[in-house]
């Protein structure tokens, strides 16, 4: 019971931290649209699809660095799957 509960408070600093550092580098990630404002709840739902695995939202990387930040993320999350399926047999 204990790894679920780290595993779970992981999974929410992850979020928690790339929420943050996608709000910072906000000049990189675009709707697309001037018209479409960008706020704390985008981003916080960006980095929340990113850490599900679900996929991206309607924010994108519109950077070389933005792109680097979500494959950065994306791989955190690949390799913490693999942690805890395979080396901590859950």
């Amino acid at each position: 019971m204990q790894r679920i509960l780290k595993t779970a408070f992981f999974q929410l600093i992850c979020i928690i931290f790339f929420t943050f550092l996608y709000k910072h580098f906000d000049n990189d990630f675009d709707y697309g649209d001037k018209h479409i404002h960008d706020s704390w709840i985008d981003y916080l739902l960006l980095s929340t699809t990113i850490q599900c695995s679900i996929g991206i939202s309607g924010l994108n990387p519109v950077t070389r660095l933005g792109k680097i930040l979500l494959i950065f993320h994306q791989l955190i999350v690949l390799y913490l799957h693999i942690i805890t399926i395979y080396i901590l047999n859950f």
